[in-house]
């Protein structure tokens, strides 16, 4: 009997040196995550980003990058702050932080505010 778990260590995909892609595709589109439906982003798209937990209070921000793995680009799509989005800081409390994105509230840990960059509005 075979038992599985569940639990993976993480497996990092580091971009070529270079920058291109050369056709291949991110990490997780090649291993049954795919669906997302964005390439890695550009160094001109990512050019000024910083840490969500970086924001100031109160600001406008549209989300630019998710830098967590798979996992967290799941996630994060899921509650709808997917690449693109623009969400406001409502409140900050030690690491973590409250976003919004139109009528709807987010709470967010430290960890994952430091993983999604950022841009000004």
């Amino acid at each position: 009997m075979f038992k599985f778990s569940l639990a993976a260590a993480p497996v990092a995909c580091p971009a070529p040196a270079d920058g291109a892609w050369h056709g291949r595709q991110p990490h997780h589109a090649h291993h049954g995550d795919a669906g997302h439906g964005h390439h890695p982003p550009s160094p001109q798209h990512l050019a000024g980003a910083f840490p969500l937990s970086m924001a100031d209070l109160g600001a406008q921000v549209r989300i630019v990058a998710l830098r967590g793995g798979a996992g967290l680009d799941r996630r994060m799509t899921e509650m709808g702050l997917n690449i693109g989005a623009q969400v406001r800081v409502l409140q900050q409390q030690g690491g973590g932080l409250v976003v919004m994105r139109g009528e709807s509230r987010f709470a967010l840990g430290g960890g994952m505010a430091h993983r999604v960059m950022v841009t000004p509005v």
